[in-house]
C-alpha cells in the first residue's frame, strides 16, 4: 500500500510495516518502546524509520518509536 510522505513522494509499506502500525495506533500514547517489541521486529521498525515513516527518541536504556505525519495515497 502507498502512503503520502509530502506532496510529491510516495513511498510502498509492506504488510509486516502495517502490523507495526497497527501497534502504534492502537497503543495509548501512539507510540511505542523496543523493549515491548519482538526481537524479529527490530529490523522492520529500522526499516520503517530509515523510509522516514516513523520516528525515534533515546530514553534512556530504551528508545521510543512513534508515527510521522503520513497519510494513504490513492
Amino acid at each position: 500500500m502507498f502512503f503520502k510522505l509530502s506532496p510529491t513522494v510516495r513511498i510502498w509499506i509492506s504488510k509486516d510495516e502495517l502490523e507495526i502500525f497497527d501497534l502504534i495506533e492502537n497503543s495509548p500514547e501512539g507510540q511505542i518502546l523496543r523493549s515491548s517489541l519482538m526481537q524479529e521486529q527490530y529490523h522492520v521498525i529500522n526499516r520503517m524509520v530509515s523510509k522516514s515513516v516513523l520516528w525515534r527518541k533515546k530514553l534512556g536504556e530504551d528508545i521510543l518509536y512513534g508515527k510521522t505525519n503520513i497519510r494513504k495515497s490513492k
